[in-house]
């Protein structure tokens, strides 16, 4: 009791985070930043980690409580142990009593199990096998079919990123639709002490102003349309400039980075288009700041990580006219269809006399104070999320 007055307990919801995935990573670290900018809180994130996982990762996150477990270590024995009991009998029974000693109430964005001692929240960010089909193998979609099953129908709520998704679901399975809710993700990318424009002119490489392009080397990425649109305006606008950065590997392809250079080179642009691998995450927030504009060619996404960064940092966007682009820029974008190379050059050309790179890597107080309200929307509506799912099971307790 607080001065008569019964105080309630702040709902703890875990996270079990695989770093490794570069991507689910700052989906994490934003909906956790999203979470820190709530006020009058009512619920407290539990990070869950490997032991093996390393601290730098820590660096991006807010100071939220962190526990390390070895069933979280990819093939440790507590790992295969857990990864055997939960095929045997369908519940996730180690990681659940680590859940229950850290009186965690919800896990959220999770494979669900059939245990009921925990609530859970699953997370589909796309459907992308239904409309790409070709992009995955024949086991791929069965087994994305069957996990995406397996969340709608054991997980007590299920989130997904945007409208286009959640039309999406209600085509995939709509038996299970009224537990869908939609939270569009919000990124927030750090602007303190990123590098300089001429450091980072000297670290990769180029000297000229440039159109940038942070998305993994994957298929249904489209970067083979960006190299067309190039080879298409190189004539026209010798000097343009492309630089692209992510992971070059793609598992369902493993000829496809080298098959994109090759036609790089083919065509002689080279000069024009530059791979530079996976770069640290100020680098790329000081890349975008510092473009005439960010490109994202996407054949698919559910909502874009790229696209949210941009907006953020208010950075022109140049994008393929998919839905859900047109759902997430909110018209505030130049499109282009996602199979034409030559109406994308045309959109670049438009640049060409509008080629200035910006003499500071500075984001305006405008995008400050209209992120940290984006944020506290984000993470207000996540917490709606959580408190509608348990506010029948939460009693007031001290904290």
């Amino acid at each position: 009791m607080l001065n008569g007055l019964k105080v309630m307990k702040l709902i703890k919801v875990g996270f079990a985070i695989d770093a490794r995935w570069i991507g689910g990573f700052n989906y994490y670290r934003n909906l956790l930043l999203a979470i820190s900018h709530i006020p009058d809180r009512k619920i407290e994130p539990v990070i869950f980690l490997g032991k093996k996982t390393s601290d730098k990762i820590l660096s991006g996150l807010p100071n939220f409580k962190v526990i390390r477990s070895s069933i979280l270590d990819r093939y440790s024995l507590p790992w295969f142990l857990n990864k055997i009991l939960w095929k045997l009998l369908d519940k996730n029974i180690l990681l659940n009593r680590l859940l229950i000693k850290n009186d965690v109430l919800v896990l959220s964005h999770t494979i669900p199990d059939k245990s009921k001692k925990i609530k859970s929240i699953g997370w589909i960010p796309d459907f992308q096998h239904m409309h790409l089909p070709s992009m995955f193998s024949n086991l791929e979609l069965k087994v994305r079919d069957k996990q995406f099953k397996k969340i709608a129908k054991f997980c007590d709520l299920v989130i997904v990123s945007s409208q286009d998704a959640y039309k999406d679901f209600s085509n995939f399975t709509p038996r299970y639709i009224k537990k869908v809710r939609v939270l569009n993700f919000v990124s927030a990318p750090s602007t303190i002490d990123l590098p300089s424009l001429e450091t980072l002119k000297e670290k990769y490489s180029f000297n000229c102003p440039y159109f940038y392009l942070p998305n993994q080397f994957w298929k249904h990425k489209n970067h083979s349309l960006v190299i067309d649109a190039i080879n298409d305006l190189k004539k026209e606008w010798p000097g343009v400039l492309i630089l692209a950065s992510g992971s070059q590997q793609d598992y369902r392809d493993s000829n496809y980075y080298s098959h994109l250079m090759g036609k790089v080179k083919k065509y002689g642009i080279s000069s024009n288009f530059l791979s530079l691998g996976i770069i640290p995450y100020s680098d790329v927030t000081s890349l975008m700041l510092n473009s005439i504009a960010v490109i994202n060619p996407s054949l698919f996404e559910g909502w874009s990580s790229t696209v949210e960064e941009a907006k953020s940092l208010g950075v022109t966007l140049v994008l393929s006219d998919i839905n859900v682009h047109r759902e997430q820029a909110n018209g505030d974008a130049i499109f282009f269809p996602p199979s034409s190379a030559s109406c994308l050059a045309n959109k670049l050309s438009e640049f060409m006399t509008n080629k200035k790179i910006t003499a500071a890597h500075q984001i305006s107080e405008y995008n400050l104070e209209n992120n940290n309200q984006r944020l506290k929307i984000y993470g207000s509506t996540y917490q709606d999320i959580i408190v509608e799912l348990i506010k029948k099971n939460v009693p007031p307790l001290q904290r």
